[in-house]
């Protein structure tokens, strides 16, 4: 047996097995596919090819990657988990106490912080950075300045700005967290 057909076999041996789990019935794939279904069917048997257009169609349907219907593995190296007790938070501000923040951000081209501040605190940057800055308010009301623009923003709010910006965030509650991506 060549290795594409065990290829073949293993993608459509995988696409089948998605397939239950997703509730799919073969006729309900293969209509959302624009496959007849003998061509479906004779594709999780192994036995045909799907064009490269019906693979990507199918790896949508299902929730995945061609290459994991391929058997393509995820290497535990792909994840960063930084557990809440692992979590180490450091002062800073120009009073050492003007906020907290923990790094949660592994390898890779963004930087994650948690950050707390309390009332009357403020998380001020007047750095000028390339990228975008995305905030997430974890609990809390935060009061936000970006230049000439201000936004108020509650628990469960979010926003999006240019890094490059000017911007100052303060607490309106006794305490409020919020996520803080920079990519």
């Amino acid at each position: 047996m060549s290795s594409s057909l065990e290829q073949q076999r293993l993608a459509g041996s995988h696409a089948r097995a998605l397939r239950r789990d997703k509730g799919f019935t073969l006729d309900a794939l293969a209509d959302r596919l624009k496959l007849s279904k003998g061509h479906l069917s004779r594709f999780e048997r192994g036995e045909k090819a799907l064009s490269v257009m019906s693979l990507l169609r199918l790896a949508e349907a299902l929730d995945t990657t061609v290459g994991q219907l391929f058997g393509e593995k995820i290497e535990d190296a792909d994840f960063h988990r930084l557990r809440a007790s692992d979590a180490k938070y450091e002062c800073a501000g120009p009073r050492e106490a003007e906020y907290q923040y923990a790094i949660l951000s592994g390898k890779g081209k963004h930087s994650t912080f948690l950050i707390h501040l309390t009332r009357g605190k403020r998380h001020e940057s007047r750095s000028h950075h390339p990228g975008l800055e995305l905030l997430y308010v974890k609990s809390g009301s935060l009061h936000i300045r970006l230049a000439d623009k201000a936004f108020d923003l509650d628990e469960g709010d979010y926003l999006e700005f240019p890094g490059s910006i000017p911007h100052l965030i303060e607490s309106r509650t006794e305490t409020a967290s919020f996520l803080l991506v920079v990519v």
